[in-house]
């Protein structure tokens, strides 16, 4: 049976952004899911995903476009 896993948008933005304090921790946490275990990102924390990538308090200089946001 699998596990969908929901994680917070905090967790999402440390695993995309490498610089994150958390990134290392979150990457392994990432790699370490088991063959049933599915991380999934809903619509919701998907957008709250793009909102912190595109703010400027949040990323500093390295905040994102709006385009470069959804390559990620």
């Amino acid at each position: 049976m699998k596990s969908f896993l929901f994680p917070d948008v905090n967790v999402w933005l440390a695993f995309v952004y490498q610089r994150h304090i958390h990134h290392p921790q979150v990457f392994s946490w990432f790699s370490s899911l088991a063959d049933a275990e599915r991380a999934c990102l809903s619509r919701f924390t998907q957008l709250s995903l793009l909102r912190l990538l595109t703010t400027e308090s949040v990323m500093r200089r390295e905040v994102m476009s709006q385009k470069e946001a959804w390559a990620v």
